[in-house]
């Protein structure tokens, strides 16, 4: 979210979506999110797609999709469905694959007043997009308690590296490096690739972890509901 404010004024962005992710099954012709405003006044959403580019704009994006509608006012108070469809080539099929939909609010021509003058940016919204086959051999809440942890070290460090035995993506809104019932390091957030592997670096001056004994981490499911795992880690 990007606001830049000068004297007292305050501009607030308005138009959100409702959910925090976007799962498309394959064999389905479209997938709908709905976008909200919150707000007292109209304000104009613009959506489009990217594979992966946080630098990308409606202009560059060449995502294969198509959105109804691309771009839309939508009034105070209200509602907007943008039904989102896929309008490329074959996908893999035997893993999920991820997108991105980009929501951005175009702030009104004239804001604030001549006394309290704000100068507003344009808000964006990013929220990821699983296009998934259908017949996956497991269930998204078994992949995610199946992820193995280990202890590793890099040129930057101690880390803890994930790995992911199937076929699904596994965002996680959490990662915690324990003792017993202590903590000893919160990581960043991240996401392990289908049949890959993600690592989660230790924050700089973080304390002793020999004796650590487990990592504790939360799997964002499909509804952006938290499920919590814990994996005991191997004798060091």
């Amino acid at each position: 979210m990007a606001l830049l404010v000068l004297q007292c004024g305050l501009a607030v962005a308005t138009v959100t979506l409702v959910g925090t992710r976007v799962v498309y099954s394959m064999n389905a012709k479209f997938a709908d999110v709905t976008a909200e405003n919150s707000g007292k006044q109209s304000a104009q959403m613009v959506a489009w797609i990217d594979d992966g580019d946080i630098n990308s704009t409606p202009d560059t994006s060449s995502a294969p999709f198509l959105l109804a509608p691309a771009v839309k006012v939508i009034g105070p108070g209200r509602k907007q469905v943008v039904r989102i469809a896929y309008s490329g080539g074959s996908l893999p099929s035997d893993r999920e694959t991820v997108y991105y939909l980009n929501i951005t609010e175009i702030p009104p021509k004239s804001v604030g007043s001549q006394s309290n003058p704000v100068v507003q940016l344009a808000v964006r919204t990013r929220i990821k997009i699983f296009m998934r086959p259908a017949g996956l051999p497991v269930e998204p809440i078994a992949a995610a308690r199946k992820l193995s942890w280990e202890l590793a070290a890099d040129s930057d460090g101690v880390l803890i590296r994930a790995k992911n035995p199937s076929p699904y993506f596994i965002s996680m809104a959490s990662v915690t490096l324990m003792r017993g019932d202590t903590i000893l390091a919160d990581l960043d957030r991240g996401m392990v690739p289908p049949w890959g592997q993600s690592e989660f670096h230790l924050p700089t001056g973080a304390v002793d972890i020999s004796g650590a004994t487990a990592v504790s981490y939360v799997y964002v499911n499909d509804y952006g509901g938290g499920e919590a795992f814990t994996f005991t880690l191997p004798v060091r």
